[in-house]
């Protein structure tokens, strides 16, 4: 019988701030095309529906999940999305996760006891910042 669980979890916490993080993301799943086996975690916005359309969009390549965020902080959304992605790895092991853009400091310290809930096989970041 295949494996049919998630293979890939690929993190943008800084989805919702200006310029190319939410494009970026966009890009990247058009690339990779419509996969039942990639999750997407972005950062969702309080109060602001700007990304609501690329989040939408994203839908059409992958599952997405979100978490919110009430700053455009990269401290912040780091740490929220290893929060977020704690409560993830309790549902599913994902072979492979992807950060593109994170507080890379942050994710460093974290990560040493993260890995041990979230187990996954590779770890990779792309820093667009």
């Amino acid at each position: 019988m295949a494996d049919v669980s998630p293979g890939m979890l690929i993190v943008q916490p800084w989805f919702t701030s200006y310029g190319h993080p939410a494009q970026s993301v966009l890009n990247t799943a058009q690339i990779l095309g419509n996969n039942g086996r990639i999750v997407y975690l972005v950062s969702r916005a309080f109060r602001n529906d700007h990304f609501t359309e690329i989040e939408y969009q994203l839908r059409n390549h992958g599952r997405v999940e979100s978490f919110l965020t009430p700053s455009s902080s990269i401290r912040l959304c780091t740490l929220l999305s290893l929060l977020a992605l704690l409560r993830l790895a309790s549902k599913a092991r994902f072979k492979r996760i992807l950060f593109i853009d994170a507080h890379l400091v942050l994710l460093a310290f974290c990560w040493r006891w993260l890995a041990w809930f979230v187990e996954p096989e590779k770890l990779s970041t792309i820093y667009l910042m």
